[in-house]
């Protein structure tokens, strides 16, 4: 397909901006595109491995793009506002472009990236996938009034491989990350549950949700990796900022 994997960040963000594309002019085009989405994330992720010398797994580079593009996907196709949708094709393909640029950087010219790039880069990442699968996973609910216990048995995959990424960025010893991920699972589905009885929109209850997993993956991330003295110091702010943030959407956003 593509051999020089300097050209691959940007010639696949454009073919995903315009696979994109072609499902929201033929509706009936969605699965097909998800799925050459998926290929050519796939792809990109082996073939950039393949040309290093790096003993890292494709998947490990695989599972926050096709996320991403996955959840983002589902979600434009629950709006109606044109630019809205536009604005999240946009994002994707930028987030795609910039995502697997870092990849590269970090693999094969290790001298150019900057530490703690793709850590970041994917903690906001993560955070936009978690909103984007909430959103959807209260939108379904609400528009198809499919059973809350369904939907959330599919998200728990999700929930379960988005922790493991961010162990994995955030190179923390799996010994000890295999707890925060079972318990983020725990926590998180049983949040998502309880959340989905909460009489507000789909895109309010989705945020709400993603800023608790934002919450507690930051507190975890710093804890497991010990890079603070301040351990408690770093774990207020995390709370007050997202304790504000729940707050303020609550008494800003409109009741059912």
């Amino acid at each position: 397909m593509f051999k020089n994997i300097k050209i691959l960040p940007l010639a696949v963000s454009f073919i995903v901006f315009c696979l994109m594309e072609c499902f929201l002019m033929f509706p009936d085009f969605f699965y097909v595109a998800l799925i050459f989405i998926n290929l050519i994330i796939f792809h990109i992720s082996f073939q950039t491995i393949k040309q290093s010398n790096t003993k890292e797994k494709w998947y490990n580079f695989f599972i926050l793009p096709s996320f991403f593009t996955t959840s983002a996907a589902c979600y434009s196709i629950m709006l109606t506002n044109n630019w809205t949708i536009q604005f999240i094709f946009v994002l994707t393909s930028v987030f795609i472009y910039l995502y697997f640029r870092q990849v590269y950087y970090y693999i094969v010219i290790p001298e150019r990236y900057k530490e703690n790039a793709l850590e970041n880069f994917s903690s906001y990442g993560n955070f936009l996938v978690m909103f984007f699968s909430f959103s959807v996973l209260y939108g379904l609910q609400s528009f198809l009034n499919i059973p809350i216990h369904i939907l959330i048995l599919v998200l728990v995959p999700v929930i379960w491989l988005v922790s493991y990424q961010v162990i994995w960025t955030n190179k923390i010893d799996m010994r000890e990350g295999i707890v925060f991920i079972l318990i983020n699972t725990l926590i998180l589905t049983e949040l998502a549950w309880a959340a989905s009885f909460l009489p507000q929109s789909y895109n309010t209850i989705g945020l709400i949700v993603a800023i608790c997993y934002y919450m507690a993956t930051g507190i975890v991330r710093f804890s497991l990796n010990q890079k603070l003295q301040n351990i408690r110091h770093k774990t207020r702010q995390y709370l007050v900022f997202g304790i504000a943030c729940i707050l303020i959407i609550l008494l800003t956003s409109k009741w059912i």
